[in-house]
């Protein structure tokens, strides 16, 4: 007999045609063992496996395997024609001329969050969202009412790209802006662009208040992390990076009122608080910290001792151009041969307080007083002889000074004084 090599259904010997599916019959022979009831199989008879399997079983399987595979290819399709599609939408989404419409109709729109989100700020405790929405919301910004994007001025290249903006502002006024956008690292697989905040920020905005006073913008403390060098004298520095336009700095120092003022942030400025005001405390504090230099230094003057003596009532900062006016005292005191001063005493006292432009920042005052003095006075008669004779005077007098903080307690930054002979 023969078997269809097409279906695997069994033929006569002599067929030359499948009598089930008509398919062209090879000639092979298979004889059966008609005892045993097995196959001998010949030269060219099919496997055993094969001739055992129902045929028609074998016929399903195969049908129901390529239906099955037809479902897969077809939804492996569909899938890869979805992915594209959305990959090409959000291509054309994020193209920088795109990016640079939707930025510009949130803005016109006043969508301050959207705005934010658009835009390459760095990281920073003063450049959050909700700072930045208030910022624009008190700022008086021209209102966006239609634009046309151009080709930019710069260069373009890969990861930055660069418009003109033409806009009509809400008083039918005409302006230009120039816009740059940037690709953002981690997303070169879909290419998201951002506005970047060049113009938008004051990096490194330096922020000077007096030495020991703490200070807070918008709420936000100043620490030491944004601590730098000194630009002035008695006053610490902090370096941050704002937003450019309007904030608010509040202050508190030790014998100071609450300082509370607004300042404008911009690249390459700086702001100093310097306007601080005394309370009756403080006031009471510097006319005291004075008449004790004022006693202390005369007295140490007087006996011609060394500025050591008297070094710990001046700031460490400014000992040397201290030391420069004590050594002149002393030598006013002392310059005079027919009169040598023994005692002073002061009385009548009365502080000014005013603000020294060499000294921002720092309480200045101007002491005045009233003295007693006793002296001797010396006669020099003829050769090496004097007549000496114990003299007594009275007048008035000042002393002005600055102070400045130690980080424990105020001290002198200048001093003038004069002597009373």
């Amino acid at each position: 007999m023969m078997f269809c090599p097409n279906c695997g259904m069994e033929n006569e010997d002599d067929a030359k045609f499948c009598e089930h599916c008509g398919t062209e019959l090879e000639r092979v022979t298979v004889r059966l063992d008609q005892q045993k009831g097995k196959q001998e199989p010949g030269r060219d008879k099919p496997d055993r496996g094969r001739s055992d399997r129902k045929p028609r079983d074998y016929k399903e399987k195969i049908k129901g395997w390529t239906g099955l595979q037809i479902v897969v290819l077809a939804e492996l399709v569909c899938l890869a024609l979805v992915i594209v599609i959305l990959f090409g939408a959000a291509a054309v989404r994020n193209t920088p001329e795109a990016v640079a419409k939707r930025y510009l109709q949130a803005y016109s729109e006043e969508n301050w969050s959207k705005v934010y989100d658009m835009t390459a700020y760095s990281h920073g405790k003063f450049l959050q969202k909700t700072r930045f929405i208030q910022a624009m919301r008190s700022s008086e910004i021209p209102k966006i009412m239609k634009f046309k994007i151009k080709k930019g001025k710069k260069a373009d290249i890969n990861t930055q790209k660069n418009f003109t903006v033409e806009y009509t502002s809400k008083d039918a006024e005409s302006d230009t802006l120039e816009l740059n956008l940037k690709k953002q690292k981690g997303n070169a697989l879909l290419g998201t662009w951002k506005v970047t905040s060049d113009g938008q920020v004051a990096k490194d905005f330096c922020i000077n208040i007096p030495a020991g006073a703490s200070a807070a913008v918008d709420g936000i403390a100043l620490t030491d992390s944004e601590k730098g060098k000194s630009k002035a004298d008695g006053m610490d520095s902090y370096y941050v990076t704002l937003f450019t336009g309007n904030h608010r700095l509040q202050e508190a120092a030790p014998w100071f009122e609450l300082y509370e003022t607004d300042f404008y942030a911009v690249q390459g400025k700086n702001f100093t608080a310097a306007d601080l005001k005394l309370t009756e405390e403080g006031k009471n504090a510097v006319q005291a910290k004075m008449q004790e230099a004022l006693e202390r230094v005369y007295k140490a003057a007087i006996e011609k001792k060394d500025f050591s003596e008297v070094s710990d009532v001046f700031l460490k900062e400014y000992k040397d151009a201290c030391k420069k006016e004590y050594s002149s005292l002393v030598e006013g005191m002392h310059d005079d041969e027919t009169n040598t001063l023994n005692q002073v005493t002061f009385t009548d006292f009365n502080c000014e307080l005013y603000n020294d432009s060499a000294y921002p920042g720092m309480p200045s005052a101007k002491l005045t007083f009233a003295y007693e003095i006793k002296y001797t006075n010396s006669y020099q008669l003829w050769g090496d002889y004097t007549y000496d004779t114990e003299e007594s005077g009275t007048g008035d007098s000042y002393m002005s000074a600055s102070f400045g903080y130690d980080g424990k307690t105020y001290k002198l930054a200048s001093m003038n004084i004069e002597s009373v002979l």
